[in-house]
């Protein structure tokens, strides 16, 4: 559990952002806390340039993440888990299913054999899929998912992977 003088911190923070930088923070939550900003900016439905424009606005006056490489991170764990918490449930799932599909379409894993896919990318699509309540989409990474994870023997990895899909309604 976050502490509450963390999270009036993070509020803080949060509250100086424009929509917009809030939203692509908010997906960016979704991907975790070390996130590809071209996946979040095609997740949101922006060009790549304004979007890592805007990520980099928000490093300079608000700290709450810094680029990376070619990569951006929050700028602690609980940052990222501050604002994951803040978004409402069905908005959330909206964010992990739209990252799915853009995953999806960067990879061009939908066309593909699912056999085929990258089994960290297979992970990442069931996983994303499952949290966008798309059970019946995540079902075909599943296999593969789970195969990966037994491979790299992350067997508590595995089981939540399979708990969640067993979880999933109309399953």
């Amino acid at each position: 559990q976050i502490p509450s003088s963390v999270l009036d911190l993070v509020n803080a923070r949060v509250a100086d952002l424009d929509d917009d930088e809030r939203n692509l923070l908010d997906v960016a939550s979704c991907c975790g806390f070390e996130f590809d900003p071209i996946l979040v900016a095609q997740a949101v439905g922006l060009a790549p340039v304004p979007a890592m424009q805007r990520l980099a606005r928000i490093e300079k006056r608000h700290r709450l993440v810094r680029s990376s490489g070619r990569r951006f991170l929050f700028d602690h764990h609980q940052v990222r888990e501050a604002l994951y918490g803040a978004i409402p449930e069905p908005l959330r799932e909206a964010y992990h299913a739209s990252i799915a599909t853009s995953l999806e379409t960067q990879h061009a894993a939908a066309t593909s054999d699912p056999k085929s896919v990258d089994g960290a990318l297979a992970v990442d699509l069931a996983e994303h899929l499952l949290k966008g309540a798309q059970g019946e989409r995540a079902l075909r990474y599943l296999d593969a998912a789970a195969s990966h994870l037994r491979r790299g023997h992350l067997n508590a990895q595995v089981i939540a992977l399979i708990e969640r899909a067993l979880a999933a309604p109309k399953l």
